[in-house]
C-alpha cells in the first residue's frame, strides 16, 4: 500500500468515528509514549502544559495507564495486560517536568517513568543540544558567517525558521562525533559567535534536584537511568560505557533508595547502540531499555522498546493513542 493511500485510510479512521474499532483491534498493544520538555502557556520549546493535560485526560478516561514494571511482570508470567495499556515515559530530568507535568500526572493518577541524566541532576553538566540552542538564541546580528555551518553560507539565526535549519544541521554534525570532539566543536562555535557559555545551565535549561527526584520516587513516579553524561553510547569506549550504564544505575539507587530497573538510550536511534551495549545493559540488572523511534516491533524486545514521540498535535496523538499508528506499520 502506498503512502498516500495509507495516510487517507488512517485519516478516515478518525473522520468516520472508527477510533473505537482501532482500540478494539489493538487492545493488547502497549502504547509507550515519549516526552521530553514542557512549557507554561506555550512559552518555550516544550509541550504546552494545556496540551499535555488534554492528552492525560484522554488517557485517564479511555485507556489503562500502566508502569514499565507491570509490563515486565506480565511478560515474565505470560499474563495478559489490561486492555489498551499506555505507558508514559519522559527523558532527561528537566525542572519543567517537576513543575508542570508531575502535578497533572498526580491529578489523573497516571504513573510514569522519568529517565534522568545523573550529572545533569547534579548540575555538573548541561545537555549538549541545549548548548547549541543557547548559542543560536544569543546571536543578535541577523547573519552569522561561520565555517561551522559549512553547508550554509549564511546563517540568519535571528529568523526562527533559519535558526531551526542551523540547529538541525549542527545537531546532526554533533551526533556523528565522539563526546570530546563534540564538546570542542560546540565551544568553538560559541567562540566564533561571540557567545559566552555559562558554566551551569540557565534556568530555561535546568534539571531537577535530587530532593525533587526523591519526592517523585516516593509518589508513584518510576526513576529510570539515562546515563551520567548523556553521550551517544556507540561513540564511547567500553570503560566509559561501564560508568554510563552500570555506574549511572548505582548512583541513582544510592540517592533514591530503590532499584532502578529501566534504562533509556541517549538519542536512541538505531545507530546509537549495538548488541554489545544491549548486553551490558542486561548484565547491569536493568529489565528494559527504551529507544526513541517507532516501528512495528513495538514492545517485542524489552531491551529495544519502541516509543511513540508525541507533541502538540492532537490529531497525531489520537492516531498514536488509539492504535492507528501501530496498525499503519502493518499496512
Amino acid at each position: 500500500m502506498n503512502y498516500r493511500t495509507k495516510k487517507k485510510l488512517i485519516h478516515n479512521f478518525g473522520k468516520y468515528g472508527l477510533y473505537g474499532l482501532s482500540r478494539l483491534l489493538t487492545r493488547k498493544y502497549p502504547r509507550v509514549l515519549m516526552y521530553h520538555r514542557f512549557s507554561a502557556n506555550g512559552v518555550g520549546d516544550g509541550l504546552p502544559v494545556k496540551a499535555f493535560e488534554a492528552q492525560m485526560k484522554l488517557v485517564a478516561n479511555n485507556f489503562n495507564p500502566i508502569t514499565l514494571d507491570h509490563l515486565c511482570e506480565c511478560r515474565k508470567k505470560s499474563a495478559n495486560l489490561p486492555d489498551n495499556p499506555v505507558i508514559i515515559t519522559v527523558d532527561d530530568g528537566y525542572q519543567d517536568f517537576y513543575d508542570l507535568a508531575y502535578p497533572i500526572l498526580k491529578r489523573y493518577s497516571i504513573p510514569a517513568t522519568i529517565y534522568i541524566t545523573v550529572n545533569f541532576i547534579e548540575q555538573k553538566i548541561w545537555l549538549w543540544p541545549d548548548k547549541v540552542t543557547y548559542v543560536l538564541k544569543q546571536i543578535n546580528e541577523p547573519v552569522l558567517h561561520t565555517a561551522f555551518i559549512d553547508k550554509i553560507d549564511t546563517c540568519d539565526t535571528v529568523n526562527k525558521d533559519s535558526r531551526e535549519v542551523a540547529w538541525n544541521y549542527i545537531i546532526g554534525k554533533c551526533i556523528s562525533m565522539a563526546p570530546d570532539a563534540r564538546d570542542s566543536y560546540i565551544h568553538e562555535l560559541a567562540s566564533a559567535a561571540g557567545v559566552s557559555m555559562p558554566e551551569f545551565p540557565p534556568e530555561d535549561y535546568a534539571g531537577m534536584t535530587w530532593l525533587q527526584v526523591r519526592e517523585l520516587s516516593d509518589n508513584g513516579i518510576d526513576i529510570g537511568a539515562h546515563t551520567c553524561n548523556h553521550p551517544i553510547l556507540s561513540k564511547i569506549p567500553d570503560d566509559q560505557l561501564i560508568d554510563e550504564i552500570d555506574g549511572c544505575k548505582r548512583r541513582i539507587e544510592a540517592n533514591i533508595g530503590r532499584n532502578v530497573n529501566n534504562f533509556c538510550y541517549p538519542n536512541g536511534r538505531r545507530d546509537d547502540y549495538n548488541s554489545s551495549i544491549k548486553e551490558m545493559i542486561i548484565a547491569s540488572g536493568y529489565e528494559t531499555a527504551a529507544t526513541s523511534f517507532y516501528d512495528k516491533d513495538g514492545c517485542n524486545d524489552l531491551f529495544e522498546l519502541r516509543r511513540h514521540g508525541v507533541g502538540n498535535d492532537m490529531y497525531h496523538f489520537q492516531r498514536v493513542i488509539n492504535g492507528i499508528e501501530y496498525l499503519g506499520t502493518w499496512l
